[in-house]
């Protein structure tokens, strides 16, 4: 009797397609359901502080000094090239499309995944549950917030489409791959993080020359960076003093995802939930080092050498969040604005796993990983939409009653006064119309 051997069978490439499209869509539709043109926080100095200098200065000088110019530990460059940019081509700055423009970026970033993602047959089908991780309202802080959502997102697509370019040979390629990883610093103080990874990336295809060049460019890249650079008042605040905390944060904001929201647990939990957290957080975080681990031993670096460097990159990430945040304590692991992060790194691990499994593995529980992400992506809506909301209602109900009785201040700024002084300036200048 002959022996059975196994097939896979071909699915049609434009049905994954249109599945793929509902996350995106509802992602989107999301963005677009709650987004207002009200500033917060970094939104006052890093948007309307700005632009109200920059319109004011006298000299090209001033103007290059401004762009150049520190918010806390980072050059936002690209930030405030997108804000003028944005109030060159509409007159007035709408916060409203500074998220969308932000939110955009998220799209390049899953694209430079999967042009990665080594998977000859059924890409398409396959790259779907990444998709479903990722494209959640779990980083609230970098999709509602003007200013964190261009800084964090189009650091990260810079950063991804960076190695996405490297993964193959070619002195364009290169080129344009150091313009990307320039953007990306300029983008946001995490972007550094994209020269290191990149020269791994090239060290392991055993391109050393480019290797070299790319270090002098790297070199050269952060003695730019740090020229003037003076530290943030505040940042000493963040960090601890105990290793076994930073230990502990880094775990927790890898494994921060199984969270889903942090009120909705402890409206769940109530006292029991902090403990929870830090728990389910932590096993998880830690089974993905594991799990990585396990890939450097099985040398995936030679399956698939790029994204193996985003993990690199990404771990390199929550380190330096660990280290620089782990002093306000493990719950700010938990913080929306950075879960985007552990969300791409959770997305990688499913990939890795299925270009590291024979097609008859993957075929066998593709549905039941499918069943997975599914029920992760609707319970992160599910879990996140109230607070989406109420977040909505809070900036509404801030500027309303700034401009009913100059109240309300305090839910959009840490610092009323002044915020109150800001918005009054960008409002006599034109620069701002208040959301109505």
């Amino acid at each position: 009797m002959r022996k059975k051997v196994f097939v896979a069978k071909s699915s049609p490439k434009y049905l994954f397609g249109l599945l793929i499209l509902i996350p995106i869509a509802l992602y989107y539709f999301t963005v677009f359901l709650f987004a207002v043109n009200v500033p917060l926080s970094d939104d006052f100095p890093a948007v309307l502080g700005f632009l109200g200098s920059f319109l004011s200065a006298a000299g090209i000088s001033e103007k290059l000094r401004l762009l150049f110019f520190q918010h806390n530990e980072h050059r936002i460059v690209v930030n405030k090239l997108l804000t003028l940019a944005l109030y060159k081509i509409t007159g007035v700055i709408d916060f409203k499309l500074l998220i969308y423009l932000g939110n955009l970026l998220l799209l390049p970033a899953i694209y430079g995944v999967y042009l990665s993602f080594k998977k000859n047959k059924d890409k398409v089908k396959y790259f779907l549950p990444a998709v479903l991780i990722i494209m959640v309202p779990q980083f609230t802080g970098s999709i509602f917030w003007a200013t964190s959502a261009l800084q964090n997102l189009s650091c990260l697509a810079f950063s991804i489409l960076t190695l996405a370019l490297l993964r193959k040979e070619g002195v364009f390629r290169s080129i344009y791959a150091f313009f990307l990883a320039l953007l990306a610093v300029l983008s946001s103080g995490n972007g550094l993080f994209i020269l290191p990874a990149a020269i791994i990336l090239l060290m392991l295809g055993k391109r050393k020359l480019a290797a070299i060049w790319w270090s002098v460019g790297a070199l050269l890249m952060l003695l730019g960076y740090f020229y003037g650079y003076a530290q943030p008042a505040h940042e000493g605040i963040y960090y601890a003093g105990n290793p076994l905390a930073v230990v502990e944060f880094f775990f927790c904001f890898i494994g921060s995802p199984v969270v889903l929201n942090v009120f909705y647990i402890k409206s769940l939990f109530g006292n029991n939930a902090k403990l929870l957290m830090l728990l389910l957080s932590g096993v998880l975080g830690a089974g993905v080092i594991t799990y990585f681990i396990y890939l450097a031993k099985k040398k995936y670096y030679k399956v698939n050498p790029v994204i193996f460097t985003m993990f690199i990159l990404l771990f390199i990430s929550a380190f330096a969040a660990a280290v620089t945040r782990s002093g306000i304590g493990p719950m700010q692991a938990f913080a929306s604005r950075y879960r985007l992060i552990p969300l791409f790194i959770l997305a990688l691990v499913y990939l890795s796993f299925i270009e590291m499994s024979k097609e008859k593995v993957t075929g066998k529980y593709y549905k039941y990983i499918v069943m997975l992400a599914v029920v992760f992506f609707v319970f992160s809506y599910i879990s996140n939409l109230p607070a989406i909301k109420a977040g909505k209602e809070n900036l509404l109900l801030g500027i309303t009653g700034w401009q009913k009785d100059g109240t309300g201040l305090d839910r959009l700024n840490d610092h009323p006064v002044y915020a109150d002084k800001q918005l009054k300036e960008s409002v006599e200048k034109g620069i701002y119309n208040p959301e109505k």
